[in-house]
């Protein structure tokens, strides 16, 4: 059974249930965040996390975070969801990219293919519906700790 919650930054409790996706933080998303002032230490974060109540960052990486018990199901290529929160997956048609366009004015970008509901509201996935339910089955691992793998190694 998962956890409920997800420790981020040091301490602070998230509850798993509120989390649509994380996603990695790359270095253009860190230009960005340190625009925001210097007080902002942009260099620390490592994820970013949507939620129910916007988007947060955290210093673990993704890696840690899976660690703590998480089995996320990767729908792009920085993007992850919690698969405790996935119910369903649809592919996305013409008529879902026709109604985005009317009601925001933009077209869809091509390369989302699908809609992953989660308890914690809906994403947008790169993968078609058909392989996010697959990837539940088969979630990210992380890899083990780089202390972890020096034990095993050692004669």
């Amino acid at each position: 059974m998962p956890p409920q919650f997800l420790t981020v930054n040091s301490g602070n409790l998230m509850p798993l249930s509120s989390i649509k996706r994380v996603r990695i933080v790359d270095d253009e998303d860190r230009k960005s965040l340190a625009k925001l002032g210097p007080r902002v230490k942009a260099e620390r974060f490592n994820s970013q996390i949507d939620g129910i109540r916007g988007k947060s960052y955290a210093t673990e990486s993704l890696d840690e975070l899976a660690r703590q018990g998480v089995a996320f199901v990767q729908i792009d290529e920085r993007a992850f969801v919690p698969a405790a929160n996935i119910i369903k997956a649809r592919n996305l048609t013409s008529k879902d990219r026709k109604e985005f366009k009317e009601r925001t004015g933009r077209d869809m970008r091509k390369e989302f293919k699908a809609q992953v509901e989660t308890v914690a509201g809906n994403v947008l996935a790169s993968i078609p519906a058909e392989s996010v339910m697959e990837r539940m089955e088969k979630p990210y691992r992380p890899a083990p700790p780089a202390e972890a793998a020096s034990v095993e190694a050692a004669p």
